[in-house]
C-alpha cells in the first residue's frame, strides 16, 4: 500500500468538492512534488486533472492525465484517468466516442471494477452507458443499467438525471405508466433545470394523451420559458401548447402557439 496521506489528501478533495478547485490545485501540485511513491505521485495528478477539467482548462487536464499514465502505468491508474476522458469527451460533445470508451472500459478493468475500491467507477460507467444508450435511440439496452443504476450512490443531481433518463427509456418503449412514475420522481424538489425541463415535457405529451388536458398544460406551460435551453424544438412545444389550447376551448392561445410552432 502506498504511504499516503490521506488527511492532507481529503483536505484537497474537500477543497475542490467545496468549488475551490484552485486552492485544491496547489495543494496537489505540491503533494505530488513531495510524493516518493510513483503511484501516490500519479493519484495527485490525477486529481489535478480533475479539477482543471472543472475549471474547463481541458488540455491541461489532458496532459495532467498522461502525465500520471508516464509515472504509473497500472490499470487501477489508467482506469481512473480512462473516466477522466469520458468526462472530457462528454463535455466536448463526443458522445459516440464517450460509448465506445465507456464499453472498452466495461471489458478491459472487468476484474478491478468488481472490487468495492472501484464501485464508484462501476457505477460511473454503468450510469453513463445507460444515458448515451438512451440517447442513441436504444432503450432497451439502457434501461436494465439504468434500473441498476437506481441502486447507486449518486448525489441529488446525477439521481434525477437518472430517473429522467429512466422515465425516457420507458417512454419509448411504450410504457407511459412506469415512464410517469419515473419522471414525477425526477421532478421531487427540483428546480427547473435540463433533466427538469425535459421531464416536465413528456409528463405533459403523457397527461395530454391520457386526455388530462388540464395537467398537459400546466406542465407545457411550465417548460415553455426554458424549451430552447433544454433543446426542445419550438415545432414540439408550441405544437403540443396550440394542442392542448384547443382541445380546452382557448382558440387565441392555440393560433397563437401554431404560429411559434411555424417559427
Amino acid at each position: 500500500m502506498m504511504a499516503m496521506d490521506q488527511e492532507r489528501f481529503q483536505k484537497a478533495m474537500a477543497l475542490r468538492d467545496s468549488g475551490r478547485e484552485e486552492g485544491a490545485i496547489r495543494e496537489l501540485r505540491a503533494m505530488a512534488r513531495e510524493a516518493i511513491e510513483p503511484v501516490e505521485k500519479a493519484v495527485y495528478m490525477y486529481g489535478e486533472a480533475v479539477c482543471l477539467l472543472r475549471l474547463g482548462r481541458f488540455e491541461e487536464a489532458r496532459r495532467c492525465n498522461r502525465q500520471a499514465i508516464a509515472i504509473c502505468p497500472s490499470n487501477e491508474i489508467q482506469s481512473r484517468v480512462d473516466l477522466n476522458e469520458v468526462f472530457l469527451c462528454w463535455e466536448e460533445r463526443k458522445f459516440q466516442k464517450c460509448l465506445d470508451m465507456l464499453n472498452r472500459m466495461l471489458k478491459d478493468y472487468s476484474a478491478l471494477l468488481c472490487t468495492p475500491d472501484f464501485r464508484d467507477l462501476y457505477e460511473q460507467v454503468q450510469f453513463r452507458r445507460g444515458i448515451l444508450l438512451t440517447e442513441f435511440s436504444r432503450p432497451r439496452e439502457a434501461r436494465p443499467l439504468l434500473e441498476e443504476g437506481l441502486s447507486f450512490d449518486l448525489d441529488a443531481e446525477d439521481k434525477a438525471k437518472l430517473l429522467y433518463y429512466l422515465g425516457l427509456a420507458f417512454f419509448n418503449l411504450g410504457d407511459k405508466k412506469q415512464a410517469k412514475a419515473r419522471f414525477l420522481e425526477a421532478l421531487q424538489g427540483r428546480n427547473d433545470d435540463d433533466a427538469s425541463i425535459l421531464a416536465r415535457y413528456y409528463l405533459g405529451v403523457i397527461y395530454s394523451e391520457e386526455g388530462a388536458y388540464g395537467k398537459a398544460l400546466q406542465e407545457f406551460e411550465r417548460v415553455e420559458p426554458h424549451a430552447s435551453r433544454a433543446s426542445i424544438e419550438n415545432e414540439k412545444i408550441y405544437g403540443w401548447l396550440a394542442r392542448t389550447y384547443r382541445l380546452t376551448g382557448n382558440s387565441s392561445e392555440a393560433e397563437r402557439c401554431e404560429k411559434l410552432a411555424r417559427k
